[in-house]
């Protein structure tokens, strides 16, 4: 309990030196990766940059692990969700494989109900993701549609024009 709040000069310096070249390792390496490692376009980049930061944090604070340990572990990462990437642009049989396709939850006044419960989605939470985009009420949504990353896609009406969907899952 003597040590709760400081146990000297040379853990604050670990910290310090672990924490300045794990981070400029991961700097370098996420620009030499390009935009996409950080993107969350989909569930695997989300959990790269989660896990990025799990790693910068255990190197800075545990004494059990070398800095080059933590540089090869964020080297890993980045190489195989950049080979992932490459990958799922490269075969489409590999791109549905890894990736969700986006799902249309509500279209033209209806909420689809088997797809609400297929994707675990519920309808007050459609509405709030709809109040979120400055819509008063899904009178004036078209469609929303639940994207492969997550996210929710509110198409707003357009009085000028008829909605015609394309070649999506739910319709």
């Amino acid at each position: 309990m003597d040590h709760l709040f400081f146990d000297g000069w040379a853990p604050l310096l670990r910290v310090f030196v672990v924490g300045l070249a794990s981070y400029a390792a991961l700097i370098v390496m996420l620009r030499l990766s390009g935009k996409r490692t950080l993107s969350r376009m989909n569930a695997y980049d989300m959990v790269v940059t989660m896990a990025l930061g799990s790693i910068l944090t255990k190197a800075m604070l545990t004494r059990d692990q070398s800095i080059a340990e933590s540089v090869l572990a964020i080297f890993l990462l980045i190489a195989f969700q950049y080979g992932l990437s490459v990958a799922a642009c490269r075969w489409p049989w590999f791109r549905n494989l890894v990736t969700a396709t986006p799902t249309v939850l509500y279209h033209d006044g209806m909420f689809l109900d088997s797809e609400l419960r297929r994707e675990r989605v519920t309808r007050p939470e459609i509405e709030a993701a709809v109040h979120e985009k400055g819509i008063p009420g899904m009178d004036g949504v078209s469609t929303v549609i639940l994207g492969s990353n997550g996210q929710f896609s509110v198409l707003p009406k357009d009085p000028s024009k008829p909605t015609v969907l394309g070649n999506t899952q739910a319709v």
